[in-house]
């Protein structure tokens, strides 16, 4: 079975708060602060991003085989003092997401 695997930093921003995750736009879990979560996704193409409130993360387009397990990092792109920049004017670049090599 196809499975994709995200990993989240150990960041202080959000400490406390879960990201969740979205694949073609339905959600498939949630993630806490330097943990991991897998979850199944069928065969085939797919897009993943992630949200916190209205703010979100870019969106990778990826396609799976089957007994094929990808895997993402994920984080928080804001620095101290830059959180309400992000919430206010890049809403969508909040969070960041990257592809496992």
């Amino acid at each position: 079975m196809p499975f994709v695997k995200t990993h989240r930093e150990n960041g202080f921003s959000d400490a406390a708060r879960s990201y969740q995750i979205f694949v073609d736009g339905e959600k498939k879990a949630e993630i806490r602060r330097a943990s991991t979560v897998e979850f199944f996704v069928p065969v085939g193409f797919h897009r993943i991003f992630l949200k916190l409130d209205w703010c979100g993360s870019n969106e990778i387009e990826f396609n799976i085989k089957t007994e094929e397990t990808i895997e993402f990092d994920c984080g928080n792109n804001t620095k101290i003092f830059l959180e309400l920049y992000y919430v206010l004017f890049a809403p969508k670049d909040y969070l960041w997401l990257k592809k496992r090599s």
